[in-house]
C-alpha cells in the first residue's frame, strides 16, 4: 500500500461529528502522526479528531507524554484516577483504552468492576486508593471544592508532588472525556491501542 493510500485510509475518514481531516494533512499533523507510528503507537480517532487544531495538539503532546512517563505517583494510581474519571463521566472511549493499561499497572479486575460504586466495596481498595477515590469524587462532584478533611486524608498518603500529578491526570482526562463525548468520537478498532508509556 502506498503512503498516500495508507494516509487516506487512516486519517481522512469520518470518525466524529467534525468533517474528515482535509487532504493533504497539515504538516504539523503529519509530523505528529509519523512520530506516533515511529514510536510503535497507533494514531487514535481522538488524535484524528483533535488534529483539526494542529497547533494545540502539538503543544499538548509533551504534556500528555509527561503525564504518562514523568510522574512519581505510581502508575497504578494514575490509571485508577483516569478510570474513575471515565466511569464518572460515562466515557467508554477512555475506559476502552485505559482498562488494559490499569490492569498492566496492577489494578485488579475486581477493583475495576466495582469502581462505579467503589464505596460499597471499600475492602477492595487500600488506604491510598480510597483516599484518592474520595478526593476525586468530592472534587468532581463539588465543582472543584474539596473539604479540609478530604484534603488532609489525601495528604496523609501522598507527597505534594504526587497530589499535583494525580489531580492533573484526573482533570486532564476529565477534559479529554468532554471532548470525546461532545464530538461523539467513535471508539477505535480493537487492535488500535494507546501508546502505553512507562510502567
Amino acid at each position: 500500500m502506498s503512503g498516500d493510500a495508507h494516509e487516506t485510509e487512516d486519517y481522512h475518514r469520518q470518525i466524529c461529528r467534525l468533517p474528515p481531516l482535509p487532504a493533504p494533512l497539515d504538516p504539523v499533523c503529519q509530523k505528529l502522526f509519523d512520530e506516533t507510528r515511529e514510536r510503535g503507537g497507533h494514531v487514535l480517532n481522538l488524535h484524528i479528531a483533535t488534529a483539526h487544531a494542529p497547533r494545540l495538539v502539538e503543544t499538548k503532546r509533551p504534556f500528555s507524554m509527561s503525564l504518562r512517563n514523568d510522574c512519581e505517583a505510581p502508575r497504578s494510581l494514575r490509571e485508577l484516577a483516569i478510570l474513575r474519571t471515565g466511569v464518572m463521566l460515562d466515557c467508554p472511549y477512555e475506559l476502552d483504552h485505559h482498562v488494559p493499561l490499569a490492569l498492566k499497572a496492577g489494578v485488579t479486575q475486581a477493583q475495576i468492576d466495582a469502581l462505579k460504586d467503589w464505596s460499597k466495596s471499600p475492602d477492595l481498595y487500600d488506604a491510598r486508593q480510597q483516599a484518592l477515590l474520595a478526593y476525586l469524587d468530592e472534587m468532581f462532584g463539588n465543582a472543584g471544592n474539596v473539604s479540609d478533611e478530604t484534603f488532609a486524608r489525601m495528604s496523609a498518603h501522598f507527597s505534594p508532588r504526587e497530589i499535583v500529578e494525580l489531580i492533573y491526570n484526573a482533570t486532564t482526562y476529565y477534559g479529554t472525556a468532554m471532548v470525546i463525548k461532545s464530538l461523539r468520537i467513535q471508539n477505535d478498532e480493537s487492535h488500535v491501542r494507546a501508546t502505553p508509556g512507562k510502567f
